[in-house]
């Protein structure tokens, strides 16, 4: 429940207005037709019809028709996902497979013995066709990751495009899994270029430039992700960081004074300012740039008046050079 909870909570097709909107009735058209022309509709037709005329009574039928329900149901109230209603493959891959399971219990449920067995084993034939190969193309990783990265990079081509940026992104991760950060970067930054908009696949370049300790790269990530969600606090929380391993700490300062503007006066934004000011203070000391030193004193004691660590800095600052 609490997965379930986590999946849906954040779609704002939940929300009666986004519900009711024809742009959500339309992805759920989409999403039928992807997982086959009409086949849902129809199928969800014909097991109310059996339901109906008592055939229900059947175990079999019974099971498919709850499955069906089941599985169906939450395309109605699941809005889009980072690429889009019509790309949620997780969504609605397991729902297509009632159609042929369905259909091969009542196709078999009125067959003889003998020519059930036949089908079964056409079925089984006709998966093994399109699977073994693909198993076979994808089994070598190093091959299908020198495959992928010969894809042309462009927009423009239609259905290859969500494939491009799909696989660029993809042989990122994959790289970036077997520990071989540098060449991981080209990949991701290529994934984000073609889909900017995809929260995601920034997160994942920003990680990756955090753990190859490139500050400056992720540092203009993350203020480009900002431009998209200016709300979320940890990406303020890691630029701020960004600037400090940069060694800018009134850069560190100024980042988290715009935060607790944008995202408000919450506890944890409050302690890293307040941590912030203390630590521009005391390398500005240690650097003897006085001046600057007591101007972000200043800057502490107004945006944190009661802080105690104030007043020992002043007088500290009061007897040391001008």
């Amino acid at each position: 429940m609490g997965a379930a909870t986590k999946v849906l909570s954040p779609t704002g097709s939940l929300k009666m207005e986004g519900w009711l909107s024809a742009r959500h009735w339309a992805n759920v058209w989409s999403q039928f037709n992807l997982v086959g022309p009409l086949s849902l509709p129809w199928l969800a037709a014909v097991l109310v019809v059996l339901a109906a005329t008592g055939r229900a009574r059947d175990v079999r039928i019974a099971f498919l028709l709850v499955g069906t329900v089941a599985l169906l149901a939450p395309r109605f109230v699941i809005g889009e996902g980072a690429l889009g209603a019509a790309r949620d493959w997780d969504i609605f891959a397991a729902p297509a497979l009632v159609v042929p399971v369905t259909g091969l219990v009542l196709l078999t449920g009125v067959l003889d013995p003998v020519r059930s067995r036949r089908v079964v084993l056409a079925l089984l034939a006709a998966s093994l066709f399109h699977t073994v190969p693909w198993i076979a193309l994808n089994v070598d990783v190093e091959r299908t990751m020198a495959r992928i990265a010969r894809l042309p990079l462009s927009y423009g081509r239609g259905e290859t495009m969500i494939g491009t940026y799909y696989s660029e992104s993809g042989l990122g991760l994959a790289l970036a899994r077997q520990n071989r950060l540098p060449e991981a970067v080209g990949p991701m930054v290529a994934a984000v270029r073609l889909r900017p908009g995809v929260i995601p696949y920034k997160d994942d370049l920003i990680t990756l430039f955090v753990a190859l300790e490139r500050w400056d790269d992720a540092d203009a990530v993350l203020r480009d992700r900002l431009g998209y969600q200016p709300q979320h606090l940890p990406s303020w929380l890691m630029l701020a960081r960004c600037r400090t391993e940069c060694g800018d700490v009134d850069g560190e300062v100024e980042v988290l004074e715009a935060a607790r503007r944008t995202v408000g006066d919450v506890p944890s934004l409050r302690t890293a300012l307040a941590d912030a000011f203390e630590q521009a203070i005391r390398v500005h000391g240690r650097r003897g740039e006085w001046r600057a030193a007591r101007v972000m004193v200043d800057r502490f004691a107004a945006a944190f008046p009661d802080d105690p660590r104030v007043a020992p800095f002043r007088v500290a600052l009061s007897s040391g050079p001008k």
